[in-house]
């Protein structure tokens, strides 16, 4: 379910409900309620939700929609690396992660963003038992 949340909003209304069994995960559906949203003219500026909605490819289909998605941050696994532990720039940009190794490319849009490394290097590297970095693509 997604509605108005807005102190400026005299009423705050429901703008879109997707219904599905009570066992069913809901933590991929945020592409779907995006086209929703868009397709009736209710893309708002900011969307916040729930720890679980904040993968990488939520972030993406927002920010193609020039939308900001404010979800919390996951919770570091005591046995992964955190970004705490890597080097970033002045602007926040990682420059190499916790092995020293630097992003093949990186993604940003309005301060958010990820960083893009060679499959080749992350499955050399001796901290990949520990790394949160997840496989996308080929």
């Amino acid at each position: 379910m997604t509605e108005t949340s807005s102190p400026e909003n005299d009423v705050q209304l429901v703008t879109s409900v997707m219904v599905q069994g009570g066992s069913e995960s809901d933590m991929n559906s945020l592409p779907e309620v995006m086209e929703k949203l868009e397709g009736q003219g209710l893309l708002p500026e900011k969307l916040l939700v729930d720890q679980g909605y904040g993968s990488d490819e939520n972030y993406v289909k927002c920010a193609e929609n020039e939308v900001i998605l404010m979800a919390p941050a996951l919770p570091k696994a005591a046995d992964k690396i955190g970004l705490d532990e890597c080097e970033f720039d002045l602007e926040k940009k990682m420059t190499r992660c916790t092995a020293g190794n630097k992003p093949m490319k990186k993604e940003y849009f309005r301060g958010k963003g990820r960083s893009v490394f060679h499959k080749n290097v992350c499955e050399k590297c001796h901290l990949k038992e520990k790394c949160r970095v997840r496989k996308y693509g080929k």
